[in-house]
């Protein structure tokens, strides 16, 4: 059973939003939001991600992703 809410986002370290989808499918694939070529730089990036399965109940993770080349 897919969640009825889904919401993904990367930040870079200084807040601002890199990536963003609704659609659980959808996968990062370490370009920039609005360019979608040019690959990121290498740093460490901001997850979120806020699901739920029930309406009562939303969860919500975080943490970090190192990108290396």
């Amino acid at each position: 059973m897919p969640p009825i809410i889904y919401n993904f986002t990367i930040y870079d370290r200084w807040g601002h939003l890199v990536f963003e989808t609704l659609d659980i499918e959808e996968k990062w694939d370490g370009t920039m939001f609005n360019n979608g070529i040019k690959p990121i730089k290498q740093d460490v990036y901001v997850y979120k991600i806020i699901l739920s399965f029930a309406p009562e109940k939303v969860e919500q993770l975080h943490g970090n992703v190192t990108v290396i080349y």
